[in-house]
């Protein structure tokens, strides 16, 4: 999808040499996604204020090996440093044209991001460009949790929720993740959102989750989406394959209940004790019966049998 912007404006001022694209490509598509944690901001020099694009995480080695390379492929520059920045670390781009970029092409508001949407120029490409946006938005402010850890918190839980988290300036309704839930609805997943936090204690503002909750449409979501982030690819993997074995066990389950509750019980009871599962009624011995095996098992013979022959069953 070709890029409508004024190309040559924006190189003009750019003092270091720097390739701005013509072509919305997949790769730029994730950086905007992943720009979700991020920001662009401004530092004070003698110059006056100098603004840079930076993109943030947890994870170093996301940055390092997924953020930092899309950074030289895209706009052909130098591979920026990463810095600590508080509790996560931060690549900034500090050159001016690339900054322009993202607020011209990508509408972002600058500073504060809170009520950055979804750009139209993403909403209107094709369905290659929204796999790759919804992946780096997903890679920013999203994941399934140490899905090890929560395993053997909650053992009864069978499997976990993937969630995408954002901050709204609206208190009632967060519109960035309404729009993504419309792009997930395109790859067939569905999701809900709903406010799950009335004030963070960073923005001060209102905080909403988007979640998948249903197996399958976390099937689809890991198949179509994915991730690139290290440590979440991870995390798809050991939640694929626990949904996996839980869809299985529900089959089983299902295949076991193909027979009436009772007549399994007598089944399962005869498998355990090696006797036969005979019900006694289906015998003609009587109605109130529940079964050779199933007598035995509850320490005494039959009383619709003959003695001799729940003797002889028992030894």
């Amino acid at each position: 999808m070709r890029l409508e912007y004024n190309k040559e404006e924006l190189l003009q001022r750019s003092r270091k040499k720097v390739s701005l694209p013509d072509e919305l490509t997949s790769e730029l598509a994730y950086l905007v996604g992943a720009l979700r944690d991020g920001c662009i901001s401004g530092t004070s020099t003698q110059e006056g204020i100098k603004e840079y694009v930076a993109w943030c995480s947890k994870s170093r080695e996301f940055l390092e090996k997924v953020i930092i390379p899309l950074l030289s492929k895209v706009f052909i520059i130098d591979k920026p440093k990463i810095k600590p920045d508080r509790d996560k670390f931060q690549v900034r781009v500090h050159i001016h044209s690339i900054v322009q970029f993202f607020k011209k092409v990508f509408s972002h508001p600058g500073g504060k991001q809170n009520d950055w949407d979804i750009p139209p120029v993403i909403l209107a490409s094709t369905r290659e460009i929204k796999r790759s946006f919804i992946q780096g938005f997903f890679d920013a402010e999203g994941g399934s949790g140490n899905v090890e850890k929560l395993r053997y918190k909650y053992p009864w839980q069978s499997s976990f929720p993937l969630r995408i988290w954002s901050a709204s300036i609206n208190h009632s309704k967060c519109f960035q993740l309404e729009k993504l839930k419309e792009l997930l609805e395109e790859f067939g997943i569905h999701s809900h959102v709903k406010k799950v936090k009335s004030s963070s204690n960073k923005t001060k503002l209102p905080i909403f989750c988007l979640t998948i909750k249903n197996s399958q449409d976390k099937l689809l979501f890991i198949t179509s989406i994915n991730s690139r982030h290290p440590e979440k690819i991870k995390q798809l993997h050991t939640l694929k394959n626990l949904i996996k074995r839980s869809t299985k066990a529900e089959s089983d389950n299902k295949c076991v209940t193909a027979y009436p509750p009772r007549v399994f019980a007598l089944k399962m009871e005869g498998t355990k004790l090696g006797t036969d599962t005979l019900d006694c009624a289906s015998s003609g011995r009587g109605a109130s019966c529940m079964g050779r095996s199933l007598c035995v098992s509850r320490g005494g013979p039959c009383r619709n049998e003959d003695p001799a022959e729940s003797s002889n069953v028992a030894g």
